[in-house]
């Protein structure tokens, strides 16, 4: 029995294609976003981190809060753009409970004493501020350490 060949199903592949590409495309994009949240997150971390090692040992210095904002920035190596309404707080942290504020200017802190530096910012994720959603994290980290200084 001879079968009749069969036509070729033209633009079966492009329709797959369409079906599947934004899912694919969506899931790659997602994978990416959520490695630049980490890298923000990170990046805050060790920023804080390095500016209450200089805030512990310069707490002589009258500009110490400057200067450590400045640290924080410059070791957020530019990604605090990526933060709205970044912030970094330099204080003495109460005694009782570290990581409470004392009120205190960071200067005051005698040996021993602890000292808090703190950053903050709201990170707009792309893909829902691309398509209109406005969704946003809030992303804060905390460094206390004891004073070395005075």
């Amino acid at each position: 029995m001879l079968s009749k060949a069969r036509k070729p199903r033209s633009g079966a592949a492009a329709v797959e294609f369409a079906f599947m590409a934004p899912v694919v495309f969506l899931l790659i994009f997602g994978i990416f976003e959520y490695g630049r949240i980490i890298l923000v997150q990170q990046l805050l971390e060790n920023a804080v981190r390095t500016g209450a090692r200089y805030a512990v040992v310069n707490t002589s210095d009258s500009t110490l809060t400057t200067d450590t904002q400045a640290i924080v920035t410059s070791a957020m190596c530019g990604m605090q753009s990526q933060l709205t309404g970044f912030t970094v707080s330099v204080y003495q942290a109460n005694q009782t409970s570290p990581f409470g504020n004392s009120g205190n200017a960071a200067t005051n802190a005698t040996f021993g004493q602890y000292i808090g530096v703190t950053a903050s910012g709201t990170f707009s994720c792309a893909p829902t501020t691309f398509l209109g959603l406005g969704n946003t994290i809030p992303m804060s980290a905390t460094a206390i350490m004891c004073s070395e200084a005075n």
